[in-house]
């Protein structure tokens, strides 16, 4: 079975449109309520506003702001995907270059290295506890 990886374009894509989906359901929410705001001010009634296009006026917003939502939850969600990817690849480089660098300093020392001695509790040079 093939598995299609997410290429960086691909996912960046996705979080474009998601934003971009987002601002605009935004917008038009914003534009939604200045229009029943506007209207109302002109003098439109309650009668007024249940025939034409009041009636998608009112409900735009009610589906519009709920969707939006969820648009931001997954782009926040995506965000801390990718964010989680790329801090694991750097820890993960950093741990590799670690390591060669450990490797670089192991062949390079010809001699052995040699431990330096510390007083222990039943040296003659450990300091005694104080109670």
């Amino acid at each position: 079975m093939i598995v299609a990886h997410e290429s960086s374009d691909d996912g960046d894509r996705l979080r474009r449109i998601l934003a971009y989906m987002f601002t605009a359901l935004v917008a038009v929410t914003i534009v939604c309520f200045f229009v029943i705001i506007i209207g109302t001010v002109v003098g439109r009634d309650s009668a007024d506003f249940g025939s034409g296009i009041w009636p998608v006026v009112f409900v735009t917003p009610l589906i519009a702001l709920p969707g939006a939502f969820l648009l931001l939850i997954g782009l926040i969600i995506l965000i801390g995907r990718k964010r989680s990817r790329e801090a694991a690849a750097q820890q993960a480089a950093a741990q590799q270059a670690a390591g060669q660098q450990a490797a670089a300093r192991g062949a390079a020392s010809a001699r052995p290295r040699t431990t330096s001695r510390r007083a222990g509790p039943g040296s003659a040079t450990a300091r005694p506890r104080r109670k």
